[in-house]
């Protein structure tokens, strides 16, 4: 979820960035010959906020809302203490083992943002390397979305690319690349950095985390930790550390994803 804080948006009240994953069991065997079954951080479409190396089941489905709040330190035009929200949500549809579609609204809060967008888009991943190097999982991930701006900021764009890998043993999932996108959903124009991990701990809980380089709307880390609580609902926690004040304020968020 990003909502804006930056001079193109000046009425926003904090920067979100967002979280939605399922997850699915997978079963490797480690290089002690030792066989382990762990859960995958993100067997759908993000980490927390950046897009991650799994894709949505063929003919599955995924929705997911993530509300980020902050009541803390947010105040009005007149100086008072408010509670400051904003919200996500986001429909993923499986093509393809390499391919999904999505849909993802941006922005509806209160108060509002100023910059709210509808996008559509799609995703590839594409596993690479898988004989040479079977147990270091590597991925060669791709995207684009094309945001609609529904407060009259026109039509425009996010692409990214990353290249992921799981380092063995410790199975800690590591995914890095570029990423450019436009106002719709940046705030500005931007070309930014953007790394993510992914650790699982038990069969059902994992800590994860990303963070997007620079100053814009979506500059922040952020921490969460993952509760699966079966094969079709995932829970998200976190907190988000803005880049710098005009990336916006630090957030608590939830995240609610079901897949079926």
């Amino acid at each position: 979820t990003y909502s804006s804080s930056s001079s193109s948006t000046s009425s926003s009240t904090y920067t979100s960035t967002s979280a939605y994953t399922s997850t699915y069991t997978s079963t490797y065997t480690s290089t002690d010959t030792s066989t382990s079954t762990f859960a995958s951080a993100s067997a759908q479409s993000l980490i927390v906020g950046i897009p991650n190396a799994e894709v949505v089941p063929k003919g599955h489905v995924l929705l997911a809302h993530e509300s980020q709040v902050n009541w803390w330190n947010q105040v009005n035009e007149r100086g008072e203490r408010i509670i400051a929200w904003n919200s996500f949500n986001f429909g993923c549809y499986g093509i393809s083992e390499h391919l999904e579609l999505c849909l993802t609204s941006f922005n509806i809060g209160s108060p509002g943002s100023g910059n709210v967008s509808l996008a559509g888009g799609f995703k590839p991943v594409y596993p690479h390397f898988h004989k040479e190097a079977a147990d270091w999982e590597i991925k060669l991930v791709s995207g684009l979305m094309v945001p609609f701006s529904l407060s009259g900021n026109g039509v425009g764009i996010w692409s990214y690319s990353a290249a992921s890998f799981r380092i063995p043993l410790l199975r800690t999932r590591i995914t890095a690349g570029p990423s450019y996108g436009t106002r719709q959903i940046f705030g500005r124009d931007v070309f930014c950095w953007m790394v993510g991990y992914e650790q699982p701990i038990t069969d059902k809980f994992s800590i994860i985390g990303d963070w997007y380089s620079g100053t814009h709307d979506i500059g922040a880390y952020i921490s969460a930790l993952q509760y699966d609580v079966n094969e079709h609902l995932t829970i998200i926690a976190g907190y988000k550390f803005a880049n710098n004040a005009e990336s916006g304020y630090n957030t608590a968020m939830v995240v609610i994803s079901v897949e079926f």
